[in-house]
């Protein structure tokens, strides 16, 4: 198994997760902030095809003293970092022995009504307990916990879902703990159970860093805080000069499943509602001829393409891959998916190399699960930057923030259900929206690539590559560290056509910008190569 998922330990070695954070503040009579202890936590990841779901349960505690202010009535503060297109959707907090269940509300009325609660200048609490999680961008949240005393601890539980994503080939989940690193104190080891979701199928295999473990579904894994926690250090420019400092992360935990193929689809119809429409996931894998169209022709000597089509003849997304062999897909469209997924070689000049038409059969019937629609709001909202839609699928996005308030508190009967685990999605009553206010689903026929695997693991300083269209005409072209090399780039129509090309340009330092040809429209594939390796970006000229 190790030397079968080498490529996916290359892949994961790249990737680092932003920094999670966790103090106390006083919040009247005073200015004073300290550390928190995380008394306990626990994962409980349910694995479905094409998403999983984690319910993640914390007890953190405040630690210190309080210099100045009323160290009765804390607030415990924080931020959470989730990987690309997580959504998090419920939350439980308990009050003692009660359980309150967050809301679902417009970002300012829910800052507002927690704001009123905590009240900074009041003498006395009135109410109590509330909790806010919102949005900040970036897959980056922000939590509050209000009161809390000096010594004491708050307990909540919440429930985030992950898309699947693709790595050497594979289907995988890229699980960000939420609460794990961002206390100053931690557990040694936390518990991760595995759960197998009613449609998955198939093995999966745990990454934690460099360390591998085959996974039993219904097991439950004591993970080493120490080794989902990566300490800051030192950073030096390229001539040996100290340039500051890198700060610490959280590992990821990565469940990649152990089959080779990921020539998959799974299709999800809503024929009412404000989400009227037809959704699909696809996973597709480049087809053995086209493979061998492209072995045959140098990195600057062809463009591939791939084309997926809505009815006979539609063509509703153009990507480039130009050295990939895997995509991964989702899809919202008017009408159904025609369960077509075309690649297409084009050489330099233009001129088509190979086109192969793959045909796909979609798991249906139960496989048709009702949150494709939400993992596609969430990548529609929070990845692409584009909309409200977590008012209509329910998950926190820049509109809408979750909110636990005293009268949140669920009944005898329903608290007991959820005393030891499991975390209940909002329903219709917990989105709290006037239905003027309601956003309108997303446009139709839109697409999005997911994530995919390249052939040759791209070198250190194009894997964090970022392509910016800037007002005065050029595009700015970022590399993910600092150095000093040479590149090509070359700007490609959507269709792969080229319409221009800067050739062995020096760069030192972070990045270079280059000038864009006049009177472009439409979107563009810029094409960086450095040494063998080729990254390529889409652009929007408008």
């Amino acid at each position: 198994m190790k030397q079968a998922l080498a490529a996916v330990l290359l892949w994961a070695g790249i990737a680092a997760a932003q920094t999670n954070t966790m103090q106390w503040q006083t919040t009247r009579a005073g200015n004073s902030q300290g550390e928190c202890q995380l008394v306990s936590n626990s994962l409980r990841i349910t694995v479905h095809p094409f998403y999983a779901d984690v319910e993640e349960e914390a007890v953190i505690a405040t630690r210190g003293g309080v210099w100045w202010g009323d160290p009765a009535t804390l607030e415990i503060v924080g931020q959470f970092t989730v990987s690309e297109g997580t959504a998090v959707r419920s939350m439980l907090l308990w009050n003692g022995s009660k359980i309150l269940k967050a809301k679902l509300k417009d970002r300012l009325a829910a800052d507002s009504a927690y704001e009123q609660v905590v009240d900074r200048q009041q003498v006395q609490v009135v109410a109590r307990d509330p909790a806010i999680i919102e949005y900040l961008g970036d897959n980056t949240y922000a939590y509050k916990i209000y009161p809390v005393a000096m010594d004491g601890s708050r307990r909540l539980r919440i429930l985030y879902s992950v898309p699947v994503g693709i790595a050497g080939n594979r289907p995988v989940f890229t699980v960000l703990p939420v609460f794990t690193t961002g206390a100053a104190q931690t557990p040694s080891q936390i518990p991760v159970e595995i759960v197998q979701g009613e449609t998955a199928t198939g093995g999966y295999a745990m990454q934690i860093g460099q360390t591998m473990r085959t996974v039993r579904f219904g097991a439950t894994y004591q993970i080493s805080t120490a080794s989902l926690f990566s300490a800051g250090g030192p950073v030096y420019d390229e001539f040996g000069y100290f340039n500051g400092w890198t700060e610490s992360y959280c590992n990821p935990i990565r469940l990649i499943a152990q089959s080779d193929s990921v020539n998959a689809a799974y299709i999800a119809c809503r024929e009412e509602g404000r989400t009227e429409g037809n959704f699909a996931f696809v996973m597709a894998s480049m087809p053995e001829a086209v493979g061998e169209a492209i072995s045959e022709l140098t990195p600057l000597e062809h463009n591939l393409t791939v084309e997926v089509t809505v009815a006979v003849g539609t063509k509703v997304h153009i990507t480039d891959l130009s050295n990939e062999r895997t995509v991964g897909v989702y899809l919202k469209s008017s009408q159904p998916w025609d369960s077509t997924v075309v690649w297409t070689v084009y050489g330099r000049d233009g001129s088509e190399k190979a086109s192969v038409a793959q045909r796909f059969n979609p798991a249906s019937g139960a496989l048709c699960d009702s949150m494709l629609p939400m993992i596609w709001g969430a990548r529609y909202s929070l990845v692409e930057e584009t909309g409200n839609t977590g008012a209509l699928f329910g998950f926190v996005d820049r509109q809408m923030s979750l909110l636990a308030l005293e009268s949140d508190t669920l009944s005898k009967s329903i608290a007991s259900r959820y005393a030891d685990a499991g975390v209940p999605a909002l329903d219709a009553g917990d989105i709290v929206l006037k239905l003027s206010r309601f956003p309108t689903a997303p446009g139709e026929n839109i697409m999005f690539d997911y994530g995919s695997a390249v052939v040759a693991q791209a070198d250190a300083l194009l894997a964090g590559l970022e392509v910016t269209v800037k007002d005065n005409g050029t595009i700015s072209i970022r590399f993910g560290r600092r150095g000093h090399t040479a590149i090509s780039v070359t700007l490609l129509t959507a269709a792969g056509r080229l319409v221009h090309a800067w050739q062995g340009r020096s760069v030192t330092g972070t990045g270079t910008e280059l000038r864009l040809p006049a009177g472009l429209k439409g979107v563009y594939v810029v094409r960086v190569k450095a040494g063998d390796e080729v990254v390529s970006r889409r652009i929007v000229l408008r």
